[in-house]
């Protein structure tokens, strides 16, 4: 699914670095994935995440998902990493699928909902993960709507009505996806699929049978 979205055309590099400077300075970026649009802030600054969840109308117990641009952006957001997540990884990352993991306990309280978890994934898109090599932190990528309405699948989609308008826009054209990513929870050793999305469930777990009988 992340080549289908490199097909479309892209941005100059020049927006790329712009956009990283926003999300930098705190701002918020709409930017495309491999599955929909987000809303990109720096995950690790409280106002401006509390920014994305004003912009949404996000109820304060939903925690947001955070993208990455390598595994060693793991230790700005996670307590650690267990066997069952290695395995996630290794089989399905880059691509949709966010994995929780426990959170350190100085990440945003509006990112965990105080949850102490934190979602995280290295997306499939190599725009997404430019973007967050240009702004040099994890990047929150929850969808670019208002909360309860459907996420958007092309710029155009993102709503006007979204109470404050993001800083910049990067449109990459409609993306073929539509839906976002499956969201798992390993920690207890076991998948939790806590949200259906664009991996399937039988997949999932048939590959990381696979893997424990190699």
């Amino acid at each position: 699914m992340g080549e289908a979205l490199n097909l479309l055309r892209k941005p100059e590099a020049g927006i790329i670095i712009e956009a990283g400077e926003l999300i930098r300075a705190g701002k918020v970026v709409a930017y495309p994935t491999e599955t929909l649009y987000g809303l990109g802030a720096d995950a690790l600054n409280p106002h401006a995440v509390e920014e994305v969840c004003a912009m949404k109308g996000r109820p304060p117990d939903k925690p947001i998902s955070v993208i990455i641009s390598d595994r060693k952006m793991l230790g700005k957001l996670v307590e650690g990493v267990g066997d069952m997540a290695e395995l996630l990884m290794e089989a399905f990352w880059p691509g949709p699928l966010t994995i929780v993991f426990g959170a350190q306990a100085s990440l945003p309280k509006a990112l965990t909902a105080n949850t102490g978890s934190v979602g995280v994934r290295i997306p499939a898109s190599r725009l997404a993960i430019e973007l967050v090599r240009a702004a040099r932190r994890p990047v929150t990528a929850t969808s670019a709507n208002r909360s309860g309405i459907e996420p958007p699948a092309s710029a155009e989609d993102i709503p006007a009505r979204l109470v404050k308008e993001p800083s910049m826009i990067i449109d990459a054209g409609k993306l073929t996806a539509s839906k976002p990513s499956t969201l798992v929870d390993p920690r207890d050793g076991e998948v939790s699929v806590l949200r259906k999305g664009a991996i399937d469930e039988k997949d999932i777990i048939q590959t990381i049978n696979k893997m424990k009988g190699a």
